[in-house]
Parts: structure tokens; sequence; C-alpha cells
């Protein structure tokens, strides 16, 4: 997760270069840049190769531009002109729409802005999709109607706690907990979701942390289920 006095440091040293660079072109003419960044709107962390749209209102004349490796990009304004600015995704989701003004900006100047975007889960999508044709074993059993169902996400099985570096959770707004495994593993868990999907979702953002062992677990009334979570999420249907 970038960090706020990071991002500010950043893009204060990339707008004095620009302005530096772009402020005049020969004598007479100026230059208007537009500076910013997209993040991840939940981790906040900077997205690359992301489309960044700038849209002329008055004309509709659209300008793209791809985010770099560090989530950054830049455009050129012309003076007196009202702008539209927005990111998308690869699978076509937008993120927020921002108003870009020039009126009355006669003089070499950087502007800046940070946009957000929701990161693309193409193949959890999937998973979630699948479910609707899923078919339950005939050996497993179907949960009692008056059953609380939840899922949890266990991020690994370790040996004692000193082997779980809880450094590479920073980002990831959740709270996680230990239990013991019948073998005496300590296993190390994060959430609690009603939904099927919402464990997915989490357990997506802990592998993107360095965490590929990541599974999701089905609970009861406070027991681990042991048959695997997709089927109890079919069995219960709370996906």
């Amino acid at each position: 997760m970038i960090t706020s006095k990071t991002l500010l440091a950043t893009l204060f040293s990339v707008c004095l270069f620009l302005a530096s660079q772009w402020s005049y072109a020969s004598d007479g003419d100026y230059k208007l840049v537009l500076m910013g960044i997209v993040l991840e709107k939940t981790e906040q962390s900077p997205m690359h190769s992301v489309t960044v749209n700038l849209l002329e209102t008055k004309s509709n004349q659209i300008s793209i531009a791809e985010t770099t490796q560090d989530g950054r990009f830049y455009f050129q304004l012309d003076v007196n002109k009202e702008y539209q600015l927005y990111a998308s995704g690869q699978n076509g989701t937008t993120g927020e729409v921002k108003t870009i003004t020039t009126y009355n900006k006669n003089n070499p100047e950087v502007l800046n802005v940070i946009l957000t975007l929701q990161e693309d889960y193409p193949v959890e999508t999937f998973e979630i999709e699948h479910m609707k044709n899923y078919t339950l074993p005939s050996n497993y059993y179907e949960l009692p109607s008056e059953d609380v169902l939840t899922y949890k996400v266990q991020i690994g099985a370790y040996s004692n706690y000193n082997e779980f570096d809880n450094d590479n959770l920073i980002g990831i707004e959740a709270q996680f907990e230990t239990e013991k495994a019948p073998n005496g593993a300590i296993r190390y868990l994060v959430g609690e979701y009603e939904r099927y999907e919402d464990a997915v979702y989490m357990r997506h953002l802990l592998r993107d942390h360095g965490f590929q062992e990541s599974q999701i677990v089905a609970y009861s009334r406070g027991e681990r289920l042991t048959i695997p979570a997709i089927d109890a999420a079919k069995a219960y249907r709370n996906y």
C-alpha cells in the first residue's frame, strides 16, 4: 500500500520536473500539464497499464493515455477548456469521473490529480458464475436450513507462531485470527463472510500479497466443515 507521504513526494518531484521541461516551449508560448496517478480503490496501490481517458466536453474530443509501471500518467491541456477525466479497466469498468477546468489559467502550471479504480477480477467472477451450474457430489449432505454458514480465508498453517510474517498483510483491511489444527499446526485466517463471493475477493487480495496458498474454508455454527467451501456454498446457496 502506498502511503500518502510517498504519494505526495512522488507527485511533487515529478511535477517539478514536468514544470521545468514544459513550462515554455518558446517565447510567448506556455503549456498546461495534467499530471496524475491511478490507485486501486481498495488497496490504494498504483495501477500500471490502465487506460486514462480525457474528454474535452465542448468538442467531445477524447485523448487517451496509459499509466506507467508506477501508475502515473500525464496530458497536455489547452487554456479555457473543461475536461472529464476517468480511468477504465481491462474489463470495461470505469472509475470516478473528475472535472478538470483550465479557465483563466494563463500561466504555465502543472495540475495534479489522483484517480481510483476498482480492480477487475475476471478469474473470480468466472468462479462465481460457474457455481450456478455446479452439481454437488451425491455423497455430500444438504446443510440444515437453520444453520448459519460463513466463510473464512485461511492464509496458511504453520508449526509455530514465528513462521508467520504478518508484514505482508499491510494494506489489507481485515483482522486475522488463529486456530489450532488437529495435527497441532497453527492456522491463520482472515475474515468471516456470509457470501462466498466476498471470501473469493479476499483470497485474491491475499494471493496478490504473496500468500499463494490462501484457501476458502466454510464454518457452520462456529465449527469448521470438512467439505470444500465451494460445496458448502452450493448446498446452502449463499454465493
